[in-house]
């Protein structure tokens, strides 16, 4: 009994020394080193494609965030549009029409160079002649002038 222990404890040992010898020799070295090398560049790839995956998922989230933003702001301006109070403007506006019992007041512009003056109703003959005043300011030839060359 105790013989064929031996022979089978000799033969583990032998399958150490050559499982030793291949680990500790150059060529499994080499391929190790080949092999090492080769699962880093794959590796790098998968790293590398999925950093630019997540790169064009944040730049879509933004756009998304930018179209509901506009999205949202069209819906604001749908809702505004629909209201009464913009049709009652737009047709004071565009149509010139008014309610029954107002009047409607239309006030000078402004133009460069002239001063307009309003005040209460008691002044408004001091601020007519103001208001001329201001009118005869410009020479003639300047109220031409700039009849043809204002922005305006």
């Amino acid at each position: 009994m105790f013989p064929t222990i031996k022979i089978f404890m000799r033969g583990k040992n032998e399958e150490k020394n050559l499982l030793k010898k291949i680990l500790s020799s150059k060529l499994s070295l080499l391929a190790s080193v080949v092999l090492l090398v080769l699962i880093s560049v794959a590796l790098g790839k998968v790293i590398y494609r999925r950093y630019l995956i997540e790169q064009e998922i944040g730049a879509m989230r933004e756009e998304i965030e930018k179209a509901e933003g506009k999205n949202k702001e069209l819906s604001d301006l749908i809702a505004y549009f629909s209201t009464d109070a913009f049709r009652e403007k737009m047709a004071r506006q565009k149509l010139n029409l008014q309610r029954p019992g107002e009047t409607v007041v239309a006030l000078p512009v402004k133009k460069e160079g002239e001063k307009i003056i309003l005040g209460s109703e008691d002044d408004s003959s001091e601020n007519r002649a103001r208001s001329e005043d201001a009118e005869n300011f410009l020479a003639n030839a300047k109220k031409w002038w700039h009849y043809f060359f204002s922005n305006q």
